[in-house]
């Protein structure tokens, strides 16, 4: 599962920018449809998995769960809390749901544009992975979130080149030179053994 990791700082800055984008936020995008968020300051996980209209949270605080909040999506960029099996309040429980919202929408919208032509569209295929031997493997990236100025961005820390073996590709924008801008949904990339993305949201002034 791709994983976010988020300190104090972090959580501010990206609730700063939500409440600079609350329209942005409100559309509800999921760029990934499970990934953990590790709020590593606090010792609380968020571990969220997006079915459908339902958008379901495991909790927990330094190795021990504290339950489950389950929200339905109710399409008009509000959700509402449907299960509840944690002890959190209504207060903590929105604030799950806000963390989580915000980060994906920083994760589709917060990053730099990226120029392509419409001769690269190329049609996104499943297909069956391939044979590979056991010595194909896939060296792990963490993106990073970070600002210039006022404008956050999306950084690959590492490597640029093409990952080896199988891979996910998350949920983004593809931004045309002529204007034209299509949803591309997560789909899964590559042969051999899957590994995890981790994510990591900072500013950089």
């Amino acid at each position: 599962m791709d994983k976010i990791r988020l300190s104090t700082a972090d959580i501010e800055f990206i609730l700063q920018w939500r409440d600079e984008h609350k329209d942005l936020v409100r559309l509800g995008m999921s760029p990934l449809k499970a990934v953990k968020i590790i709020c590593f300051e606090s010792g609380y996980t968020i571990t969220a998995v997006r079915e459908g209209k339902l958008l379901n949270f495991g909790i927990n605080q330094n190795g021990k769960s504290l339950g489950k909040l389950v929200f339905e999506t109710l399409g008009n960029g509000m959700c509402e809390l449907v299960k509840n099996t944690t002890k959190l309040q209504n207060e903590d429980s929105q604030a799950v749901l806000t963390v989580y919202s915000s980060a994906m929408a920083l994760l589709v919208f917060g990053r730099a544009t990226i120029q392509q032509d419409e001769s690269d569209v190329r049609e996104v295929v499943p297909h069956k992975p391939k044979k590979t031997s056991k010595k194909s493997k896939r060296n792990g990236y963490t993106y990073i979130l970070g600002r210039s100025g006022k404008e956050p961005h999306l950084m690959v820390k590492g490597s640029h080149s093409s990952p080896s073996g199988m891979f996910s590709v998350r949920g983004h924008y593809r931004h045309y030179k002529s204007g034209k801008v299509i949803w591309i949904t997560e789909y899964t990339k590559g042969c051999g053994k899957k590994k995890d993305k981790t994510y990591k949201v900072g500013k950089k002034d």
